[in-house]
Formats: C-alpha cells, sequence, structure tokens
C-alpha cells in the first residue's frame, strides 16, 4: 500500500562550520559541527519521509552534509536557500527526488518563499473600546509554499512556517529608557511576541483561505509553530475543524472542513490516550510546538478523504538531557558527541492511500 508521509525537524540554528550566526554568537568549530551533522544525519535515517521541512536553516551546504552523512543525498530534492546577511534563519524542504512540481509558478527559488502578508490581513478595529491597529505586514520568517506530488493521489501544497517565538522582545531605546516601562519589559516584550506570532498565524490562515477553499487540493501545514495545539495562534491557522471520535458522531461541518486543518498530534491523541507528548522543554515546562497539519484529504472521516491516518510520532529522548549551552558544548566534546543536534523534538506522521468509499 502506498504511503505519504511528513517530518518537521528544527534545525537549531544549522550554520557551516567557522561561521557565525546572530550578531555576537561564536561559530562552531569543525569538531562541533561534525557532531551535530553526525546526529542530524542518524535523526533523518531515523525520522526518513516523504517530505521533510526545516526550520532554523542558515546554510544550505550543512543541510547536505547532514543528508550526505545519512546516506540520503540521492534521494531528495532541496527547496533551500542560505540565510541573508540580516541574520534571519530559513525554513527548507527535502522532498522524494522527482516529487516537487514546478508547474511555471514556482520558476525560480523566490518565487517558492512567502514573505508579506497577503492583502485580506488587516488588523485594525477603529472606534471603540476595543480599538486595535497593528502594523505588521510581513513574516519574521518567510514561509515556504510548494507542491508535491506524492506516488499515488492528487499534487499536494506543502507549507513550512516558523512563526515568531516566545521570547519576549526587546524595548527600544526609547520605551526602556522610560522609568514607568522599563520595570515590565520583559511582560511587554512578552506581549510583543505574542502579538506578532498571532499576527503571522492569521496572515498564513488568510492564505491557506484562499488557497484550499473550493477545490481538492490536499493541504499541509508544518514546522515550529511555537504555541500548543490549543493555543490560540495554533487554533487560528487550523481553524478549529471538529474532530469524530466515531463513524456515527456528528458529521463534519462543511464550510469549516473545507479549510480546516487537523494536527497528527491530535489524530495520534485519540489512539494514544494518557500518553505525553512534547517537541519542547523550557524551564521544565513540556509543550508541543512543532506541527503537522492536514487538511481533510487526510482526514479518515471526510468524504474527501485521500489519505489515511497511520500513525504520529515524536523524537526527543534527547531533550531530557541537560539543555544548558556549557553542558551541550562538554557534551558535543565528550564521546558522546551526536547528542545535540537540536532542541526540539521531531515530530513525523505517516498515512496511507486509502480514499474513502
Amino acid at each position: 500500500m502506498a504511503r505519504f508521509s511528513f517530518t518537521t525537524m528544527n534545525l537549531y540554528n544549522l550554520q557551516a562550520s567557522r561561521r557565525t550566526t546572530y550578531p555576537g554568537s561564536k561559530p562552531l568549530g569543525a569538531d562541533l559541527y561534525w557532531a551535530k551533522i553526525r546526529f542530524l544525519g542518524m535523526m533523518l535515517k531515523a525520522a526518513k519521509a516523504d517530505v521533510f521541512g526545516f526550520q532554523e536553516l542558515w546554510a544550505v551546504s550543512a543541510l547536505r552534509d547532514a543528508f550526505e552523512e545519512a546516506g540520503l543525498e540521492d534521494e531528495y530534492e532541496f527547496i533551500a536557500r542560505d540565510a541573508p546577511g540580516t541574520g534571519k534563519p530559513q525554513v527548507a524542504l527535502a522532498a522524494r527526488k522527482g516529487t516537487i512540481v514546478y508547474d511555471g509558478k514556482c520558476s525560480d527559488d523566490s518565487s517558492f518563499w512567502i514573505n508579506d502578508f497577503p492583502e485580506g490581513a488587516v488588523f485594525r478595529k477603529r472606534r471603540t473600546i476595543e480599538q486595535v491597529s497593528v502594523d505588521i505586514d510581513a513574516f519574521s520568517r518567510p514561509v515556504l509554499s510548494a507542491m508535491v506530488q506524492p506516488e499515488k493521489g492528487p499534487a499536494t501544497r506543502v507549507m513550512v512556517a516558523h512563526l515568531k517565538s516566545k521570547r519576549p522582545i526587546q524595548l527600544d531605546g526609547q520605551e526602556y529608557g522610560n522609568d514607568a516601562v522599563r520595570p515590565h519589559a520583559d511582560a511587554l516584550g512578552q506581549a510583543l511576541a505574542s502579538i506578532r506570532r498571532t499576527a503571522e498565524a492569521a496572515a498564513l490562515r488568510v492564505i491557506l483561505n484562499e488557497s484550499m477553499e473550493g477545490n481538492d487540493t490536499p493541504h499541509v501545514v508544518m514546522g515550529d509553530l511555537n504555541n500548543g495545539s490549543l493555543s490560540v495562534s495554533t487554533g487560528i491557522i487550523t481553524g478549529d475543524p471538529r474532530y469524530r471520535l466515531i463513524e456515527s458522531s456528528r458529521p463534519v461541518s462543511g464550510k469549516r472542513a473545507d479549510k480546516g486543518l487537523y494536527s497528527a498530534e491530535m489524530l495520534m491523541h485519540l489512539r494514544t490516550q494518557g500518553h505525553t507528548n512534547y517537541t519542547h522543554i523550557y524551564e521544565n515546562k513540556l509543550e508541543v510546538l512543532d506541527h503537522i497539519l492536514v487538511s481533510e484529504e487526510f482526514y479518515d472521516h471526510s468524504p474527501r478523504r485521500v489519505w489515511s491516518f497511520r500513525y504520529a510520532e515524536i523524537f526527543n529522548d534527547y531533550l531530557t538531557l541537560p539543555h544548558k549551552r556549557k553542558d551541550i558544548e562538554k557534551a558535543l566534546e565528550s564521546d558522546r558527541k551526536a547528542m545535540w543536534p537540536t532542541d526540539h523534538g521531531i515530530a513525523r506522521a505517516v498515512f496511507d492511500h486509502r480514499p474513502y468509499s
């Protein structure tokens, strides 16, 4: 039976050896770099999929090194680009050779990436107690959008995203210099980060609305969305479709299912009650930040189903190791050199070709 699988992986600022990432960062020496590549190669083999989505890529050459380490360099083609000099890591995609569709809309590399918000993403409410004005008009990290043709079934729109993190945004000097504002810089910075992440989620949803409505093209969104499955921002992206526990449950609402996205994590929860899943640990908080979201063509109870959910898994055992920078470097320099490629778990979802009948 034909299968269609997806893996999303945060590369933890994957940069070429001896090259820096953010201003003030220190480059990895050759030993640490190749230790990271060895681990990434091992995880690429373990989480092997028809389509990979990557986040925090700085150098395409480093990603190719990881695939070569895994022995997969001849099996995949890449949509990837180096980070610009402005210090903005990129998302990337790898798909089995011959499956990326070049349909005229993707005649060059730049056309795969979406930098600016669509025209319909407007965040403004006037002259009421709920007055709001948000001027964000671009993604902090461009979204990648491509068509992939599996062995069976229709071509699928795959989007890879990396939304703004929960890390507080630093206040500008004018605000930080204000004695009334400065003591609250952390809370205000978190609010700014949340506003940006939510605006990015809404802009992505506008793009999805325009791409999904009124057609049967399967859609997959995957990446580091920096929030949980039930959060407001992730819910905006998914459109909060209804899930059916059994076939006789209330039918899926037509319009919402047409544009909705189903979380592979939630589908896994429905089969593995009581299990705890996580892709990130911060200050002992376990969260799923890395998601694979699929349209109704991948949902078992939809009459438009093409693919049936088989299973999902998260590779995350290494996250329980000490995760302070000095400890990471010590681990990399020890006999366990390959233990720290990323500070996120790796999510994988697998589907069987089984059209609804």
